[in-house]
């Protein structure tokens, strides 16, 4: 593994962004939450597992705090305040990350984090899904202007500097990959290494990855 990027994220008052306004009202909860991020029946061999997309932004908060709360509401769609949603903003923040498919709202798992440095500061964008081409689609909502012309104004103040795709595999799969404590120290490199010093589970043998119990 080689570091290509670090940035260290926090949380901000009641889940808020930097912008003030609260971040993360659409998620799912419950149920409703594993059907809208994981991988279920229709990929059987990534089942349980979700796919992350993560974007980091940069925001220009002189632009922003300049601007008055109520044409800073008509950007995100809400009231700063109380998070109440506002009607009728076609580009809205609100508008345009939302997906609608056969008359059925698609959602998607946000755990957005804000983070800053001494030059620059904004939003980690971290998102999670059952089926990746939701989230592409709501991106596209937002960054590509319709036929009208409409595209999410929020992009106005911020902009996208880094982004990427990953799969993330179920914790069950994670497991059958790892190595039990002294196992690599029990083996050796050299002509001699055998097919029998491999767990005959077909894993690397390391036991579980989830918090053990405490004693």
């Amino acid at each position: 593994m080689q570091v290509v990027d670090e940035t260290y994220g926090f949380s901000y008052m009641d889940n808020r962004d930097l912008t003030g306004f609260v971040d993360g009202t659409e998620n799912p909860a419950g149920e409703a939450r594993r059907e809208a991020t994981l991988v279920g029946e229709e990929d059987a061999a990534h089942a349980g597992g979700t796919y992350l997309t993560v974007q980091r932004y940069v925001t220009d908060f002189e632009r922003w705090t300049q601007t008055p709360t109520a044409e800073q509401e008509q950007v995100i769609g809400r009231t700063k305040a109380e998070g109440i949603e506002l009607e009728g903003l076609s580009t809205a923040h609100k508008e345009r990350a939302k997906l609608v498919r056969d008359g059925v709202e698609l959602k998607i798992l946000r755990q957005n984090r804000a983070w800053g440095t001494t030059r620059e500061s904004g939003t980690y964008f971290i998102a999670y899904a059952r089926d990746l081409s939701v989230t592409e689609a709501m991106l596209e909502r937002m960054f590509i202007a319709d036929a009208e012309g409409v595209y999410d104004h929020l992009l106005d103040f911020t902009h996208a500097v880094t982004g990427a795709n990953f799969f993330a595999p179920a914790v069950e799969v994670l497991e059958s990959l790892a190595v039990t404590e002294g196992v690599l120290e029990s083996l050796t490199v050299s002509e001699g290494a055998t097919a029998a010093e491999v767990p005959a589970d077909e894993t690397l043998g390391i036991g579980s990855l989830r918090e053990r119990e405490q004693s």
